[in-house]
């Protein structure tokens, strides 16, 4: 076999590879990979973004697809991914003859045996992204079997938090590096303009988020049928959809519960207003979560947060920034809840130190740190 060509530092060729859909669908792994394509374009670096279809193409996302993705749930939660178990030779090899990549990063390869089947056949550096830490223990039985195989293909390997590591680690037993998901202060921040709607003299509660149970949607609206009457000038805004949507509904009709409002899903554009009319964050959610970028957006738009104790949640909320509180302890979280009502300067002091704290996971700090990674790892495995 030939000796690979150099990269050129100045204009790397990157593969990005998603193992769930990202037609019609956000989350964080999809916005994870189009804000590291954002950032390497935006020095000049050729950027490729390969997943599964779902659906009819969306030209302006630039997508290559690799597969087809099919519903799979997982903790309440639906995901798209490759289809099990897949052989896909054909395609991997017309994909590696059309792709003359230096580097390729791989975000959740564990839920995706075509990407395993790839990492084994690819000619390029290979680095894992590694976003959950809560898999079945069936398929991280199966994962441990299969790592001598293909583990020896990975150069660098990543978690979005020191949960994920700790959960990885049992599994596949190496050096990590953490990158986190990031934030764009930019898009999100105090200044945007808000939801007519709400933007009166109320004091507004925010959760966003998908409508499922292990998110404690539940558990917040029991905590807000605490707040005695005298805080009667208060809102609850849930944004957001899913399966639970229509139970979480009669919840606070059953309740009785005054001014509480479901928005249902609303659009990008729309999101950054829904934080900026709000006053306090809060998302209960009971385990599941890797890091919660809703808690970063929130700090970003400068809002104090109530955030479920999980290991998640704990790389990201500081005593500074807001409260981590056990979600079925609905008393705490209403007394958390009350505090922040009455206290608009602890509600500043909160949002301006979450704000302070947000900036660290700027888009434009992660993305560095994904380039510093590909760069270090060519040198270590001499292509530059």
């Amino acid at each position: 076999m030939s000796e690979r060509r150099k990269a050129n530092p100045e204009n790397l060729k990157v593969g990005l590879f998603s193992a769930y859909a990202m037609d019609g669908v956000n989350g964080g792994v999809q916005e994870n990979i189009y804000e590291t394509r954002s950032f390497l374009e935006s020095l000049g670096h050729e950027v490729y973004v390969f997943s599964p279809q779902n659906g009819p193409p969306e030209e302006s996302k630039r997508l290559i697809h690799f597969g087809t993705a099919k519903p799979h749930e997982h903790d309440g939660s639906i995901a798209y991914t490759h289809t099990w178990p897949p052989v896909m030779p054909k395609t991997i090899r017309n994909l590696i003859k059309s792709h003359n990549l230096d580097i390729a990063n791989y975000h959740e390869p564990e839920v995706s045996l075509p990407t395993l089947e790839l990492i084994l056949a690819a000619p390029w550096l290979n680095v894992v992204t590694f976003h959950v830490h809560n898999e079945p223990k069936k398929r991280y039985l199966l994962y441990k079997l299969i790592t001598p195989i293909f583990g020896r293909k990975i150069d660098a390997r990543v978690v979005i938090s020191e949960a994920v590591s700790e959960a990885a680690n049992r599994y596949f037993p190496g050096k990590y590096y953490v990158i986190p998901n990031g934030v764009d202060t930019q898009k999100f921040n105090p200044l945007n303009e808000k939801v007519a709607e709400f933007a009166d003299d109320k004091v507004n509660i925010i959760f966003v988020g998908r409508l499922e149970e292990r998110k404690g949607v539940q558990h917040l609206l029991r905590a807000y049928a605490h707040i005695p009457k005298k805080h009667g000038n208060t809102r609850l805004i849930v944004v957001g959809d899913g399966q639970m949507a229509g139970d979480l509904k009669a919840q606070a009709t059953y309740s009785g519960l005054q001014n509480v409002h479901f928005e249902g899903k609303v659009s990008d554009e729309d999101l950054p207003k829904y934080y900026a009319t709000a006053h306090i964050f809060a998302s209960l959610a009971t385990h599941g979560e890797s890091q919660g970028v809703v808690n970063l957006e929130a700090m970003a738009s400068g809002l104090p947060i109530i955030a479920g104790d999980n290991p998640g949640y704990r790389t990201t909320v500081t005593p500074e920034t807001g409260y981590l509180l056990d979600p079925k302890n609905t008393q705490e979280v209403a007394q958390a809840l009350k505090t922040l009502i009455d206290d608009r300067n602890l509600r500043n002091t909160m949002g301006e130190a979450g704000r302070k704290n947000a900036k660290n996971y700027d888009w434009s700090q992660i993305g560095g740190k994904v380039l510093d990674l590909f760069l270090e790892t060519l040198e270590e495995k001499g292509r530059l």
